[in-house]
């Protein structure tokens, strides 16, 4: 989900189109790339400590830090993790294209 503001619900419909499209069977995978201002980790309660930066630093592998979700087993959440201090270059890295790729 994209947008040229901020505040217009990105967030918010990626997580509900995430939940419905998990409520129905299908395997989700909800990443957060905002690695300016994430807020998906708020949006299921979860820490954001550990997530996509750590992913593309190399220090973890997407499968041990996306978050399966406590009530949908087809749902799994990758947050943004710690601050990166260059965001863009860092998704357009080739670690981004592996992770993706993955």
């Amino acid at each position: 989900m994209t947008s040229s503001l901020p505040g217009e619900g990105k967030t918010s419909v990626a997580a509900n189109c995430a939940v419905i499209i998990a409520q129905q069977g299908k395997r989700v995978l909800l990443v957060d790339a905002d690695l300016r201002k994430p807020t998906l980790h708020t949006c299921f309660g979860l820490a954001n400590a550990c997530g996509l930066t750590s992913v593309l630093r190399g220090m973890h592998t997407s499968d041990g830090t996306a978050v399966p979700h406590p009530q949908l087993p087809q749902l799994a959440i990758l947050t943004a993790g710690p601050e990166e201090a260059m965001p863009a270059e860092r998704l357009g890295s080739s670690a981004m294209r592996e992770v993706m790729r993955a």
